[in-house]
């Protein structure tokens, strides 16, 4: 199943801001609960879930840029700031795809730093090494939208 990333942002953000996390901590896990919902609404199978987001992600991702692959998230994301955060956030399927790759770690013994590129690139649906190469090199550039999204919370009091 490969879905469009506009489809895939939009119901991760009518589920995490639907208001069930109003007053309490959000956390960008597909667990339990809301990885239920995020099938039923994108109407896969949970097995199926995590490649979803994650193609859904990177048929998005700049394999071609010299150096940050996100540079159409970070494109949306400006556009986003300059609106005035006008909606919700578009790039809650990118964050969500990063806290995939974390918690495939768990399921391993190894949790260094290139552990976790390798889980991110499994989540994107590559085994590249050039691109593997290109995940590690880029992940400086995936804290500004984890620090877009904080301050976009603590601002709208969400």
């Amino acid at each position: 199943m490969n879905l469009d990333y506009e489809v895939v942002n939009c119901c991760l953000n009518d589920i995490f801001f639907d208001g069930r996390f109003e007053d309490r901590p959000l956390y960008l896990d597909l667990e339990d609960e809301v990885a239920e919902d995020v099938c039923k609404k994108l109407g896969c199978n949970f097995s199926d879930m995590e490649s979803v987001v994650g193609s859904a992600v990177a048929n998005t991702i700049s394999w071609g840029a010299q150096n940050n692959i996100y540079e159409w998230h970070d494109t949306r994301r400006d556009e986003w700031i300059e609106s005035g955060f006008k909606g919700l956030p578009p790039f809650t399927a990118l964050l969500c795809s990063l806290t995939l790759a974390a918690e495939k770690m768990k399921e391993d013994d190894s949790f260094s730093s290139r552990n976790y590129y390798q889980r991110l690139c499994e989540v994107y649906g590559t085994d590249d090494h050039k691109r593997h190469e290109k995940v590690s090199w880029a992940g400086k550039y995936t804290l500004r939208f984890w620090k877009t999204l904080n301050y976009w919370l603590r601002d709208t009091r969400y």
